[in-house]
């Protein structure tokens, strides 16, 4: 089954606030989160709570996808930090039926790389591409049953679980060389 991303989500923009130094809500950015769709572990809240926050406070199941850059990347808020608003560097897309698709799957959908072309493709700017709701929207999705959707969101973990260790191994194969080579330097 086939249908646009406007059928299966409302999407809403996320919102432009002011930080402060002691704030009672934590304003999600774009730049929170790692390559691997991690978000840091050092944020605090920077935003206080107002009407406009209450509205836009985002719900485990949301997902944020950047709305401007060079990627269009989605990514599936679980509620690490709450409450949390997105940044305006997002739009968001919520209240999808879950019993027609599992949001993980949207999220790999979205940030598949046939996808990603047709996000480049249809955005606006010069210096700063940026896609707009409408864009989102009208872009297609592949609805396939929900047994088959889970096994994409299961391979996703899985590669991405993968990433996560051969970086760590990378990284201790790198200290091992740099002992290695500060021994011999101390041994001469």
């Amino acid at each position: 089954m086939n249908k646009k991303i406007k059928d299966i989500a409302t999407i809403t923009a996320g919102i432009y606030v002011k930080p402060v130094l002691q704030g009672e809500v934590y304003l999600i950015q774009a730049m929170d989160y790692d390559q691997d769709f991690v978000l840091r572990d050092d944020l605090h809240p920077t935003i206080l709570h107002t009407k406009t926050i209450a509205k836009n406070t985002l719900e485990i199941g949301d997902i944020l996808v950047r709305a401007r850059g060079n990627h269009f990347l989605a990514i599936l808020y679980s509620g690490e930090v709450a409450p949390a608003v997105a940044s305006s560097t997002f739009l968001i897309l919520r209240n999808i039926d879950t019993r027609l698709l599992l949001p993980q799957y949207v999220v790999w959908f979205i940030n598949h790389p046939k996808n990603q072309y047709y996000l480049q493709s249809h955005a606006l700017g010069s210096s700063i591409a940026a896609i707009s709701k409408k864009v989102l929207g009208d872009m297609p999705i592949v609805i396939p049953p929900l047994q088959k959707q889970q096994i994409f969101v299961q391979v996703t973990s899985l590669l991405q679980q993968e990433r996560i260790v051969q970086t760590e191994i990378n990284n201790l194969r790198e200290l091992i060389v740099n002992q290695q080579l500060l021994n011999l330097l101390n041994n001469d």
